[in-house]
């Protein structure tokens, strides 16, 4: 018996799989775009972590999926696990889990190293788990485990997380929510501050401040991923701009806004996976460029 749920292969954020993965989810529901789009106006940036660069957003945590997670201590027996997740996609739910994908040929450390990943399954067939995510081809695509490989791939400590959007969940463009974001993010302020009561603020550099953060990175290394969040960032101001500014020269200023954030975004590409060096004063000079670029249109509005 196959089952396979809906999947979006190309959502609209997805620089990240904790992003990709979740709005893969989500994005199959009407006007989840409108949700998604007055959500990512805000970015951050921190010193230490595996993503020191995002969205300011939890992704695990949106209000509209409803959400379960299954402790490691039960998932002890194999064929309990192929059970358990078989019953929860025929419920509707996606699954989320942690692999080595060491063990998985379809990825960049197949054989070559130990690297823990997230897997989402959102279906499968008689004989393997249906995924998405970035292969070896450095493509966000489907592809399958086979549930042997699986077996030996799980990271089983880390347990094993469900979602599936909330059946009565109402999405829409949120636009107060968006001003706020914006706001925060032309003037710099730390909008975790406002959510304290619900969580620790974050300590580190918001809003357009990230582009500090890139030419302080740019010092010892060159990540291709911080570049492409900036972009995609770039794409969900310039929506907001489309939406509610009705100054036609100020829309076409930020097109050029996104169109050199592309061009800063190649320029990383070019070293981080091509290894082609490029100059490093010609990339800093384009990050302060594009700062100024776009906060001087920004605060002519906002």
């Amino acid at each position: 018996m196959n089952l396979e749920l809906p999947i979006v292969e190309n959502p609209l954020i997805r620089c990240y799989l904790h992003h990709a993965h979740t709005l893969g989810i989500i994005l199959n529901n009407k006007n989840a775009e409108l949700w998604v789009l007055s959500h990512f106006l805000q970015l951050y940036s921190i010193d230490s972590g595996a993503v020191k660069l995002d969205f300011y957003i939890d992704p695990y945590n949106y209000e509209c999926l409803d959400r379960g997670y299954i402790n490691y201590f039960y998932l002890c027996n194999q064929s309990n696990i192929h059970k358990f997740i078989q019953e929860a996609l025929k419920n509707n739910y996606y699954v989320l889990c942690l692999v080595d994908e060491f063990y998985l040929h379809q990825m960049q450390a197949y054989q070559k190293l130990h690297f823990d990943h997230w897997l989402l399954i959102y279906g499968y067939t008689g004989s393997s788990y249906m995924s998405i995510g970035y292969t070896k081809r450095l493509i966000y695509e489907k592809y399958e485990v086979e549930l042997d490989i699986f077996d030996v791939a799980i990271k089983r400590n880390y347990g094993i997380t469900l979602y599936r959007v909330k059946d009565d969940y109402k999405f829409y463009y949120d636009k107060v929510l968006a001003q706020e974001l914006l706001h925060d993010y032309v003037y710099g302020i730390n909008s975790s501050l406002k959510h304290r009561i619900f969580k620790e603020p974050i300590h580190g550099k918001f809003g357009y401040k990230v582009y500090e953060f890139l030419q302080e990175e740019l010092k010892s290394s060159v990540n291709h991923k911080y570049p492409y969040i900036l972009y995609e960032h770039k794409k969900c101001v310039l929506d907001f701009l489309q939406r509610y500014c009705s100054n036609k020269n100020i829309i076409s200023q930020y097109k050029e806004v996104v169109d050199q954030s592309t061009v800063l975004k190649n320029m990383y590409i070019k070293e981080s996976i091509f290894g082609i060096k490029v100059d490093r004063t010609t990339i800093a000079n384009k990050i302060e460029m594009l700062k100024n670029m776009e906060l001087d249109i920004l605060k002519s509005i906002i």
